[in-house]
């Protein structure tokens, strides 16, 4: 058979002798050949399995072979891109592909700055004005647009970036803070807005005329803010017009078509208006000038009305002197001792009652005459307020000193103890010393004085507000009061308590104490004559004892008066040398026990570390 398996098939002289066998010698013959035939299928059998298991190796070392390969290759690639990005990253044309971050930030930054994108130019009336983004709260985010970029041509697999071919393009990531982008539009708004005029009614030789309505003109912040984000994603610095929108007044020239009719019976005859014994007459010329034209669904039937500012600053020229502010209550301490002031109740104008009398009389005929009503206007808070409140008694009270020689400390610590001064904390509330006194700058009535900055004492708005910080620590320690949050200075100040100062920071470092009581407490403030008190009125009910541990961990300055740190004071005229003086740094531990009817209500501890304080020549950088 052709094609047949030599070891599997007889040959035909085979076949042959078996055909011619006979007796017992051909079944011996017979049986012999049935053994080799199965010794044969068994050689065939290991043959096969034997070429099975080398084809089998062979394949898995192939296979293992381009499987290695591969997984060589992967890693070598994932280690040549390992902190970096990959290649074909762009940012607006710009190629920062294969660097690492920092690399590819600092490029970013430096093409920033030298496209001048971080600036714009905005056609306004009155010329272009040039403008920083950062002012208006747009800032290009290089550390963003590079983190987006690492993630371009990887795949993100278990947590980790890994390499997956070249990246594409990203585009730039760019922030806007919107409360600081109203803010810096005021600028823009200032040069561009342009209010609406209403219509309004004049007196004119008798007759009743209509001064016609205008639009105005608004800066259009949304189309403004979708232009500069555009130009700075696109990698372009905006130079442009501003967009703006018309404004629409709010009593057109129509409205005040309709009314003229009703601001002619308005405007007839003069109107008297009379308090006691005084009569003052409004001529209709005068009247005229304090009508207003309502508008909306809200003025009725009602369209025209003296319901305005200028009748009530009008009203108020004229009868101010029958006037009388109310006085409030106030705690004063004198002599250690908490006084109640007695609150008097004041007398105003009705101007409500007034400027609708007014209106009603002018709109219809007969007498036109309206007695000017006063009011009763109370107090707050009034006496017996307060005495409810418990703030006759004395909770605490606290004095520290300071040089009323430098003017601007000086002013810082009197300005902060004025915009707390009075304040009411709730049972159960926080007072939070940043909260109360807010930013610390000079439109608020803050100067520039001494703070501590990387420590040195610079020149710095609000210096001094830490000692007044200082100052209320130690009234709400000693008042017993629960103190939530206290920072200690940066180093040792040794003008305050051991251990007991308090050091705060707009937006980062704050004072905060709690009324855990059941009444109200009242912070009281007063300056003069070089000395801050604070007092905590109310009755708290607590003694207060305390003990300061000795410091701990003392550390030596790193310089000295022979090898002192020099800076440069652009501050002091050159030629000027000022010297601080040193100071150990230490660490010290104070505990408080407060108690109440004899028993502990709690104790806390005030742990304070102080770096220590070098020795610092300032040298005057002036120049003039």
């Amino acid at each position: 058979m052709a094609g047949a398996d030599p070891d599997n098939e007889l040959s035909p002289a085979r076949r042959a002798g078996e055909d011619a066998g006979g007796s017992g010698d051909g079944d011996d013959s017979t049986g012999a050949d049935r053994g080799a035939r199965r010794v044969t299928r068994a050689r065939l059998i290991e043959r096969r399995l034997a070429r099975s298991r080398r084809r089998f190796i062979v394949t898995t070392l192939v296979v293992a072979l381009a499987i290695g390969g591969a997984v060589a290759w992967f890693g070598l690639m994932q280690g040549r891109h390992h902190g970096r990005l990959a290649g074909g990253v762009s940012v607006c044309g710009l190629d920062i592909g294969g660097l690492r971050p920092a690399e590819a930030q600092q490029r970013l930054d430096e093409w920033v700055a030298r496209r001048n994108l971080l600036t714009v130019v905005l056609t306004m009336p009155g010329g272009a004005v040039e403008l920083p983004l950062e002012r208006l709260g747009i800032t290009f985010d290089s550390a963003g647009t590079v983190a987006a970029a690492m993630r371009s041509g990887r795949l993100q697999l278990l947590g980790m970036g890994l390499w997956a071919g070249d990246g594409e393009p990203v585009d730039p990531v760019v922030r806007v803070r919107p409360d600081t982008y109203v803010e810096g539009l005021v600028v823009v708004r200032d040069r561009v807005d342009v209010a609406p005029e209403d219509a309004t009614l004049r007196l004119l030789d008798g007759e009743v005329v209509v001064v016609p309505a205008k639009d105005g003109v608004a800066v259009d912040d949304i189309a403004l803010e979708r232009a500069l984000l555009d130009a700075l994603t696109r990698g372009r610095r905006y130079a442009g017009p501003v967009p703006t929108r018309v404004v629409t007044p709010e009593v057109t020239t129509a409205d005040a078509e309709e009314r003229r009719a009703a601001a002619a019976t308005y405007l007839r005859r003069p109107l008297v208006l009379r308090l006691s014994e005084r009569r003052v007459r409004l001529q209709p010329a005068v009247l005229a000038t304090l009508l207003s034209l309502k508008h909306g669904v809200a003025a009725g039937d009602e369209t025209i009305t003296f319901d305005n500012d200028r009748t009530r600053q009008l009203v108020q020229r004229i009868f101010g002197e029958d006037e009388r502010a109310p006085v409030p209550a106030e705690v004063a301490v004198k002599n250690g001792s908490a006084v109640i002031t007695q609150s008097k109740e004041g007398v105003a104008i009705d101007l409500e009652r007034l400027v609708a009398d007014m209106d009603a009389v002018a709109a219809q005929g007969g007498l036109r005459a309206v007695h000017v009503q006063l009011k009763t206007v109370y107090p707050s808070p009034t006496t017996d307020e307060l005495l409810e409140m418990g703030l006759a008694a004395l909770g605490s009270e606290f004095t520290t000193y300071y040089s009323p020689r430098n003017e601007a400390r000086a002013g810082n610590i009197a300005r902060a103890a004025e915009l707390v001064d009075g304040t009411i904390v709730r049972p159960g509330r926080v007072f939070s010393l940043n909260g109360t006194l807010g930013p610390r700058t000079q439109n608020r009535g803050f100067d520039a004085a001494p703070v501590i900055v990387d420590g040195v004492l610079l020149q710095g708005v609000g210096g001094g507000i830490c000692q007044y910080a200082t100052t209320l620590f130690n009234a709400a320690f000693f008042a017993g009061l629960p103190i939530v949050e206290r920072h200690p200075h940066t180093f040792s100040i040794d003008h305050y308590p051991l251990g007991r100062d308090a050091a705060v920071s707009w937006g980062a470092a704050d004072l905060r104490f709690r009324n855990d009581t059941d009444r109200p407490l009242m912070i009281r403030s007063y300056t003069g004559e070089g000395a801050l008190t604070v007092v905590i009125l109310g009755a708290t009910d607590r003694s207060v004892s305390y003990s300061t541990g000795k410091p701990r961990n003392v550390r030596r300055p790193a310089t000295t008066r022979a090898a002192p740190r020099t800076v440069e004071d652009a501050d002091l005229a050159g030629g000027v040398v000022k010297w601080e003086k040193g100071a150990d740094g230490y660490s010290i531990t104070v505990v408080r026990t407060v108690r109440s009817g004899g028993r502990v209500l709690f104790r806390d501890r005030f742990f304070s570390t102080y770096a220590p304080k070098d020795w610092v020549k300032r040298v005057g950088a002036r120049t003039r």
